[in-house]
């Protein structure tokens, strides 16, 4: 998984300046493809318990729909409020309203109608709550640092795509070093509540740094990129300590969908930061921009600019290095949010329980 992770960001990189972003989704297929295969042929499960009800019937149809049109609801007004519609409109109300409606929805089915509901709430008791929000928070802090890690250098340095994406792989070596850190800790010493606690704090030095040092000057050829390294190692700090502590209170046949609903968090986390981080960035790349640019053509340079990043990088003078400025400024809002998340989910670690493993 790590490997993949880190070699998905260059390589991607250099597809998309070779062929086209747009041609990635179509070469995810046969990757999928084999993936489905090794399903196959290698999942074993042997089924133990007999039931009079076809299998088709035991299937949770209405819990499963309820909650997909719940999460498209949500997604598509994160994702696109403020660009296809305004945050207040007909459209927003419409898309919260449906969030909120068929997730109550989803909850009454699957305490009341669902024979075998697809996520028995039953298992929201104990450390799963707390340990869904620190996982949510800390991979929504991550990712929407890697979402402004690749924008930073293509727009300060006018790095191809290829360039940009590798700087993105001392994140996802965080991960794997900080998971592996993490289990060996866990492993040696039963506790997992102060990796918790720690996580948090260890990211939010990358966020410091992103703040404090990302001001749009080159370092040391590159290597200001390692810089992300702690933000990646205390979201494996913290993946790996919080699942532990979401199942030490389970019981085994319970771990499973505890799992497979922080699997489903994590992926709309994953959604939440790159979007949140995009709006965010946005909206002050554009107020910093409506402050400092003083041209006879402004208002096309911004509406340009604000749309297309590769438009910055035809920019040359004294236009070119206020508009990098107020992008630089419009990022540092968005390193902000990763902080607060950040530390966020490091508060939330004290509220653990901690159970000897």
């Amino acid at each position: 998984m790590t490997l993949g992770r880190s070699v998905g960001g260059p390589v991607g990189g250099f597809l998309t300046d070779a062929i086209g972003w747009r041609y990635l989704f179509l070469l995810q297929a046969p990757l999928i493809g084999i993936a489905a295969l090794l399903v196959i042929a290698k999942l074993n499960i042997a089924y133990h318990e007999e039931s009079k009800v076809p299998a088709i019937g035991r299937v949770d149809f209405l819990g499963t729909a309820l909650l997909a049109v719940s999460i498209v609801s949500s997604i598509v007004l994160i994702d696109r409020g403020g660009h296809a519609f305004p945050w207040i409109s007909w459209q927003s109300l419409i898309l919260s309203s449906s969030g909120i409606i068929f997730l109550t929805a989803f909850v009454y089915v699957e305490k009341y109608v669902a024979p075998e509901p697809i996520f028995d709430l039953r298992i929201l008791r104990h450390n799963v709550p707390v340990s869904y929000i620190i996982g949510f928070l800390q991979i929504t802090a991550q990712l929407g640092m890697m979402f402004s890690v690749p924008l930073y250098f293509q727009v300060t340095q006018r790095a191809s795509t290829t360039v940009a994406g590798g700087h993105m792989v001392p994140a996802v070596l965080g991960n794997t070093i900080g998971g592996l850190l993490a289990g060996k800790i866990i492993r040696t010493t039963g506790r997992y509540k102060p990796l918790l606690v720690l996580a948090g704090l260890v990211a939010a030095t990358s966020y410091l740094l992103l703040l404090t040092r990302w001001n749009g000057q080159p370092r040391l050829a590159g290597w200001e990129s390692l810089d992300i390294f702690p933000g990646g190692m205390g979201t494996g700090i913290a993946s790996a300590a919080g699942f532990v502590s979401m199942t030490s209170l389970l019981k085994p046949q319970e771990i499973a969908m505890a799992t497979s609903g922080y699997m489903l968090l994590v992926s709309f986390a994953s959604s939440t930061g790159v979007t949140v981080t995009n709006t965010v960035l946005g909206l002050g790349f554009k107020r910093q921009l409506e402050r400092n640019l003083h041209v006879p053509n402004a208002e096309m340079i911004i509406r340009r600019a604000v749309s297309d990043t590769s438009y910055i990088g035809q920019l040359e003078g004294k236009v070119r290095e206020t508009v990098v400025s107020c992008y630089v400024a419009g990022l540092k809002n968005t390193y902000v949010i990763s902080l607060t998340c950040s530390l966020l989910g490091s508060l939330l670690g004290w509220v653990v329980k901690q159970d000897q493993l």
